[in-house]
């Protein structure tokens, strides 16, 4: 049986495909799973905000409806 052995330069070529092929798959693993999470992070804060100010607002014009109606009574009683 004949046992082949690797020259150093074949050995660089291997450790040198090894090491690209791991930033290959963290670059990948970077735009597949971090980048979508921090985007879907800031569109569920813009879903929060959005709701919050729809809520102060449906507040705000309750309010001012009511106090509309009490200056109609105040008025209607003087």
């Amino acid at each position: 049986m004949k046992t082949t052995t690797l020259t150093e330069e074949q050995k660089a070529d291997i450790v040198t495909i090894t090491f690209l092929s791991i930033g290959v798959i963290l670059l990948i693993s970077f735009f597949a799973f971090i980048i979508p999470n921090i985007t879907l992070d800031q569109q569920v804060e813009d879903y929060k905000r959005n709701m919050q100010q729809k809520e102060i607002k449906e507040a705000h014009d309750f309010h001012e409806k009511m106090m509309l109606e009490e200056n109609k009574k105040y008025i209607s009683n003087h």
